[in-house]
């Protein structure tokens, strides 16, 4: 069955003491130079800063069932009660996040004796006393490194998160983000994005007023924070990523992950699968999936010349295939797209002969076509070779007409390709329609 899971960073305010009476209250936090940990250490009588402070609670919190009374955890409580637990359904597991430095000299001890590992204990005696069904289980998790490094902040939750709460496992992942270092908060938030997406749940709260935290209020205002915003950002970032690798299917199956909070019209969807089907040279499946956009000023281009692509404009693509193959070092497909380059070349360039003595131009497209013969070959090759494409390969197979300066025979081939498609169209200008592509969809999941 899947989980109800918490977390939270604990920090120097998630606690607070009476120092006073009960008739005349004085709550005060821990937080070190602010005057009011100096009231509490005093009161209990041990040095100044969380870890102390919250130790000494302890000691007397196990000991003495009315030590509870003079607690209040406004951060926590709120979040439990007016987020949380407010659907009924009980939390299965709640994981406190507390730091918990290595000792001195290796940490100073400004920064050691505001750790809130002790917290962290004592939030889970109060919690167990005070929710014994709705939280079922609860675990305090210390962080021993530096809590202002987001490198290492970020690393630790997205191990702690896969340890304590497999995706797989979780229904709802709520997360409060009021308390504890910033660090660990971004770092926290970040990768519940990354890993639970739309099962987040966000929450602030707003403390209540200086008055009335003196005063012993129990509970501040509930702020839900919206995930969306954050997961169209998480989407966007990862879509662009698999765009520059021209990897539309990846792209597709991002917007499946992120369907909970769609944001994108359905035409980015069509776009896709467009080119998708465009990437793999099925141009009638390409222009079917832009029919409901055909007479969309935007997209009209691109389903005309998919639906009957002239042969320099099938040429120009494989070449710009050929490249986004190159890049990715999907070097087996890349042959594919060679062939095409060579198969299409010679057939344009034989109907502009038109049985005529060739020019210079075309003895020089005809010397650089013939030096992909090999490549072609090769890709009939793969057809019963099971252990793919290496550059050994290619150079073995790739003859450039001309080299300079030591480079690998494979390093030519990108540039000889532009180069027939060039002199093809006379056109060195080459325009990259997978480009326009992607820069449309990138404009329209950001608008």
């Amino acid at each position: 069955m899947a989980k109800i899971v918490c977390i939270a960073n604990v920090g120097e305010r998630d606690l607070y003491y009476n120092v006073g009476s009960t008739d005349a209250p004085n709550f005060c936090h821990f937080e070190l130079d602010k005057g009011d940990e100096k009231q509490v250490a005093q009161h209990l009588g041990c040095s100044d800063g969380a870890r102390y402070i919250s130790e000494k609670i302890l000691q007397r919190l196990r000991e003495y069932q009315s030590e509870a009374q003079r607690l209040r955890y406004p951060i926590l409580k709120t979040v439990l009660d007016d987020g949380v637990l407010k659907s009924g359904k009980a939390i299965d597991k709640l994981i406190l996040v507390v730091t918990d430095q290595p000792a001195p000299p290796q940490t100073p001890e400004r920064f050691y004796c505001r750790d809130s590992v002790n917290s962290g204990r004592v939030l889970k005696e109060l919690i167990k006393r005070d929710y014994p069904t709705q939280v079922r289980g609860i675990v305090v998790v210390p962080y021993q490194q530096n809590p202002t490094s987001r490198e290492q902040t970020y690393e630790f939750f997205g191990k702690l998160l896969l340890r304590e709460a497999p995706e797989a496992e979780v229904a709802t992942l709520h997360v409060s983000l009021s308390a504890g270092v910033p660090a660990l908060n971004d770092s926290l938030q970040e990768q519940a994005l990354r890993l639970y997406k739309a099962k987040c749940r966000f929450y602030e709260v707003v403390p209540p007023s200086e008055s009335e935290l003196r005063a012993g209020a129990e509970k501040g205002t509930l702020q839900p924070v919206s995930a969306k915003p954050f997961l169209r950002d998480l989407a966007v970032s990862i879509i662009e990523q698999l765009l520059n690798r021209y990897d539309y299917g990846g792209a597709l199956e991002v917007l499946k992950m992120f369907q909970a909070v769609k944001f994108w019209d359905d035409e980015v969807e069509a776009v896709l699968h467009h080119a998708e089907h465009r990437l793999n040279l099925n141009f009638g499946e390409a222009a079917q999936a832009l029919q409901r956009y055909k007479n969309s000023q935007s997209l009209r281009s691109w389903w005309q010349t998919a639906q009957g692509p002239q042969e320099l404009d099938r040429v120009i693509e494989a070449y710009f295939l050929a490249e986004a193959r190159y890049k990715n070092r999907e070097y087996a497909e890349m042959l594919w797209r060679i062939r095409a380059v060579f198969e299409i070349g010679n057939e344009l360039l034989a109907r502009a002969q038109g049985g005529r003595p060739p020019t210079p131009q075309q003895q020089q497209v005809q010397q650089l076509l013939n030096s992909l013969l090999g490549l072609k070959n090769l890709s009939n090759d793969m057809l019963h070779d099971l252990k793919g494409v290496s550059l050994d390969k290619i150079n073995r197979a790739f003859r450039p007409p001309q080299r300079n300066g030591g480079r690998a025979n494979h390093e030519w081939l990108i540039p000889t390709l532009r180069e027939i498609v060039a002199l093809l169209s006379n056109d060195a200008n080459l325009d990259n329609p997978y480009r326009q592509i992607n820069e449309y969809l990138l404009r329209k999941l950001r608008s």
